[in-house]
């Protein structure tokens, strides 16, 4: 149940506020939280509410509704609903769709074929087998290392090839990578453009991505 809580949780963990300035944020039971926070905060309470609703059946079924109904919170203005409920849903469908082809009742099947490792020759490390789902199928793995990370707190995952475990990098670690000196930008035109907060090619995105997460490994 842990293992399964925590791979579709951290599915959809990603921008949760509208780029259009509403915050994702607001009080649950008293307490103030805001983006990934408020995320785990209410899915920590829906799995105490309905404990069979992290499974690979219910994930499957999951509809925009749903996610919408769930990761929502009061505040005193308005109901305020994490951003792209939609495709949060989508990520959830094709995970719990995907398990069932598979045959597995619970992602923790993956860790068990994977054998505690990270990349395998026959294709079967974890890291390879996530990269099947959509929502892991970010090449930099920054989701990918945080289920990990997860399993290991927890004691459900033993890590056979440790030197190919990685830092799930986010945009906070990011920022603090590059705020700190961690990692040099030497490209003018890419450190302007970090600094104006402007897009980036998807292959810029990677390669500063991939700079970052190799960096904090060696720090």
């Amino acid at each position: 149940m842990i293992a399964d809580f925590y791979f579709f949780v951290v599915s959809i963990d990603h921008r949760t506020s509208s780029p259009n300035g509403t915050a994702f944020e607001g009080y649950l039971e008293g307490e103030f939280f805001h983006g990934a926070d408020l995320l785990y905060a209410l899915a920590v309470r829906k799995l105490k509410e309905d404990p069979d609703f992290f499974t690979a059946e219910k994930m499957a079924q999951i509809s925009d509704e749903d996610i919408g109904e769930w990761l929502s919170i009061s505040t005193n203005e308005e109901r305020v609903v994490i951003y792209n409920p939609q495709e949060r849903a989508e990520l959830l469908r094709d995970l719990g769709e995907q398990l069932l082809q598979l045959g597995y009742k619970s992602s923790i099947e993956l860790v068990n074929r994977s054998k505690g490792n990270v990349l395998r020759n026959e294709g079967t490390g974890l890291l390879q087998l996530l990269k099947n789902f959509k929502a892991y199928s970010d090449p930099v793995s920054k989701k990918s290392f945080l289920w990990i990370k997860f399993l290991m707190g927890r004691g459900l995952l033993d890590i056979q090839d440790s030197e190919n475990l990685n830092v799930p990098v986010d945009n906070h670690l990011s920022r603090i990578a590059l705020r700190t000196g961690i990692v040099t930008v030497k490209d003018k035109e890419i450190r302007d453009r970090l600094r104006q907060e402007q897009p980036f090619t998807v292959s810029e995105d990677l390669e500063l991505r991939e700079a970052i997460r190799n960096a904090l490994k060696k720090f």
